[in-house]
């Protein structure tokens, strides 16, 4: 029933900005929607999830951006459209960026782009939405022929968002940060304000997929080679967030690092995200013993046939002939 909901939605947006396309596009002609409209929306805007949220005007850079169905944005874009027509194309994208996520599946279907929910906080990402959403409110003066009933429920969206991508919010905050350092060949000890670089970065969402992605490989090859531990890298977190407090500029870089996942920074989170490290750290261990428990086991095993194998074969004793009396 929801997602018919979500589809009727699609519909009603689709169509309205489809209109609104093609009186401010007359070149564009008659944008038909259809069901294949909506799979290719389906299917291409999770894709631009970040772009779509944060209006990310660089995603038209280069082209073709398809949105619809054979229209290229990008060329759209640079032409001579005033600011309030571009804010109406933000919020039409928006709105249906909402009306398709709900119908998501799984994670894949965010391809690059699921790397980024790995690199945001939690707490950040529930208030852009939120702040999102509240803008809709305004729509009316914008667009006209949208009702509340035709935006999307934030709680399901965000739910879902959440549902697919649990557990996984801001795990890679803290190595971004340090591939960000080097990636810009910043010099960390002469660093007193962070500012600036957080905020280029937080404006370019491609870029912070790409570092997200690059570190979330490395993480991934070295757990997997035994290079590290899961337990160790947890601690070393830990640690890490811990002893942040400590270094020049810190209080100028906590609001930005919030946007990354490290907003545990405030006192009212430090206790909640050290008992969470904590859990997951002795869960960690405690899967580590286990895999050690059953690799000595697995090795005793071959150990002891190995050595059945490499006994020598007994040869069984040849029984002995009796001498028969010979008669004369």
């Amino acid at each position: 029933m929801a997602e018919q909901s979500n589809r009727d939605n699609f519909f009603k947006l689709a169509n309205d900005f489809c209109a609104d396309l093609t009186n401010t596009f007359p070149e564009l002609g008659e944008i038909s929607v259809n069901d294949a409209t909506y799979e290719f929306c389906k299917v291409n805007y999770p894709k631009h999830f970040f772009n779509i949220l944060y209006k990310n005007d660089e995603m038209f850079v280069t082209s073709p951006v398809e949105l619809l169905p054979g229209v290229d944005f990008s060329p759209l874009w640079k032409s001579n459209i005033s600011e309030n027509t571009k804010s109406v194309i933000w919020q039409y994208l928006q709105l249906i960026l909402f009306s398709v996520v709900p119908d998501t599946e799984n994670m894949e279907s965010f391809g690059d782009t699921a790397k980024l929910f790995e690199a945001i906080n939690e707490e950040e990402f529930s208030s852009k939405i939120e702040e999102t959403f509240n803008g809709f409110a305004q729509m009316s003066y914008d667009i006209s022929g949208i009702s509340s009933e035709n935006i999307p429920n934030r709680e399901d969206v965000e739910n879902h968002l959440k549902g697919i991508f649990s557990g996984k919010i801001g795990t890679l905050a803290k190595d971004i940060a340090t591939e960000v350092a080097s990636e810009l060949d910043i010099d960390a000890e002469g660093i007193t304000d962070m500012k600036d670089v957080f905020k280029k970065l937080i404006k370019n969402p491609q870029k912070l997929m790409e570092l997200a992605k690059k570190v979330g490989d490395k993480l991934d090859a070295k757990i997997k080679s035994g290079e590290i531990k899961e337990s160790e890298l947890l601690e070393e977190a830990s640690q890490y967030m811990n002893n942040l407090k400590d270094m020049p500029g810190a209080e100028g870089l906590k609001d930005l690092l919030a946007k990354f996942g490290l907003n545990n920074m405030s006192k009212a989170q430090t206790g909640a995200m050290q008992a969470e490290m904590g859990r997951r750290v002795s869960k960690s261990k405690q899967q580590e013993r286990m895999r050690a428990e059953l690799e000595r086991r697995n090795l005793e095993k071959a150990k002891k046939l190995l050595e059945e194998q490499q006994k020598p074969v007994e040869q069984p004793e040849k029984p002995q002939k009796t001498k028969r009396n010979k008669k004369k």
